[in-house]
C-alpha cells in the first residue's frame, strides 16, 4: 500500500504491530468521539 505515494510504502499490520511493540496504545474512539469533531 503506497497511499497515493511512490516513494511511502506501509504495510498497515506491520506499522500497527511495530507501534504496539515500542509502547504506542490504541485509543477507543466512539461515535460521539466523531460527532464532536465533525
Amino acid at each position: 500500500m503506497g497511499w497515493g505515494r511512490a516513494d511511502f510504502q506501509v504495510d498497515p499490520h506491520l506499522l500497527r504491530r511495530g507501534l504496539i511493540e515500542n509502547g504506542y496504545e490504541e485509543l477507543p474512539i466512539t461515535s460521539q468521539h466523531a460527532l464532536a469533531v465533525g
